[in-house]
């Protein structure tokens, strides 16, 4: 159940900046990679996150609420729902281009960490593995 003082809405575009710090803040949070890939700072992340996750919000086939603290009207947290397409077809090769400023090669070792183990881990049959 949702506290009182917490307001869901559609988010709207204008909201990008603070959904992306909102992600900033979340991942950046006890990972003693963070540094070693983004540098000392949030605003490249930011930045990134912007472009490739909220530009614009809502779009076909993808929706973003947000939640709102409406005691200081603060966005503290939000939702993606991407919803079911008939194809998703994708252009070139995938992954993320370079990115000036970001150890790319750590970036992509870390991603690719979790692929490994769920490949291991995963039952099709089972979870959430039914849905892909």
């Amino acid at each position: 159940m949702t506290p009182e003082n917490i307001t869901i809405s559609l988010a709207t575009d204008s909201d990008a900046p603070f959904l992306a710090s909102v992600m900033t803040a979340s991942f950046a949070i006890n990972n003693p990679a963070w540094s070693l890939i983004w540098g000392e700072g949030h605003d490249l992340h930011d930045k990134i996150s912007i472009i490739g996750l909220f530009t614009p919000i809502v779009k076909p086939f993808y929706i973003t609420y947000k939640a709102v603290d409406s005691a200081n009207g603060r966005v503290v947290g939000f939702a993606v729902w991407t919803l079911p397409q008939e194809e998703i077809k994708k252009t070139g090769g995938g992954g993320m281009p370079e990115l000036p400023g970001v150890n790319m090669d750590l970036f992509n070792a870390k991603h690719a960490g979790g692929r490994a183990l769920s490949e291991r881990d995963c039952d099709a049959t089972k979870d959430m593995c039914m849905l892909t």
